[in-house]
């Protein structure tokens, strides 16, 4: 399995506070069947400035310090708080993709659909980057507008969804939402968002088998195994149709 959205880089983000506690994080991952994981703190403006660089020099201090001790793959990448210049600044080398391979995820307000959010997915497709949308089902405006899930995916977004939500962890609502995206096709990764080793640890399997209950094997491995490899090394990912409510 492979987690492309884990906040384990400490000192970026709401992220651990130490390298004790990230390295804990990893050796946690592992042992639940993780090979890799992409470490992707935040990017806000005003709140978590993180450059490009700045998360750069961080994995590379992490590869150094699992060497010999976990084998655990590190990539970079970021969660990104969707912004009108996102492309720009994707373009200029200050914020990255999912291991420089051409996707990213992206995250949007908890509460709002921002407006001109297709201009964005279609400047982004454009650029042949290609947009995660993180954790959908924990978004309060997805029980009002959930019509637009399957416009977003038209238009070539894949949709994230949380371990933890699926596994009850994260309250009913969360629950009942990230199973119904399972269920109608519309969830393509499921991933831990991990923050640290006891708010939000990181791990994929009791997920995987829930996933598992409601799709069957072979289409909940794809979210834990094959969409993440494939996201890793930029490939196509061919994604099932959705199913209508």
């Amino acid at each position: 399995m492979i987690d492309i959205h884990t906040h384990i880089l400490p000192g970026l983000d709401d992220g651990p506070r130490s390298w004790a506690e990230t390295l804990e994080m990893c050796r946690l991952a592992k042992e639940d069947g993780a090979e890799g994981l992409v470490a992707t703190p935040h990017i806000r403006d005003g709140v978590y400035p993180n450059r490009r660089s700045d998360i750069v020099e961080k994995v590379n201090e992490l590869r150094e310090k699992i060497k010999g001790h976990i084998d655990i793959n590190i990539f970079c990448g970021a969660e990104i708080h969707i912004t009108p210049d996102i492309v720009d600044r994707i373009k200029r080398g200050e914020v990255p993709t999912i291991n420089d391979k051409g996707y990213i995820l992206l995250e949007l307000p908890d509460h709002l659909v921002p407006p001109r959010i297709e201009d964005l997915l279609f400047q982004l497709k454009l650029e042949r980057i290609i947009p995660i949308i993180t954790h959908v089902e924990r978004s309060h405006w997805i029980q009002r507008e959930f019509q637009l899930i399957y416009r977003f995916v038209e238009m070539g977004a894949l949709m994230q969804i949380t371990a933890m939500s699926l596994t009850g962890g994260l309250g009913r609502t969360a629950r009942r939402m990230a199973m119904k995206l399972v269920k109608l096709r519309l969830a393509h990764v499921i991933a831990s968002d991990s923050h640290s080793r006891g708010l939000r640890p990181p791990g994929l399997s009791f997920a995987l088998k829930i996933a598992s209950s409601i799709v069957g094997e072979k289409e909940a491995n794809a979210m834990v195994k094959d969409a993440p490899a494939k996201i890793i090394n930029g490939s196509g990912i061919e994604i099932p149709v959705p199913e209508r409510t």
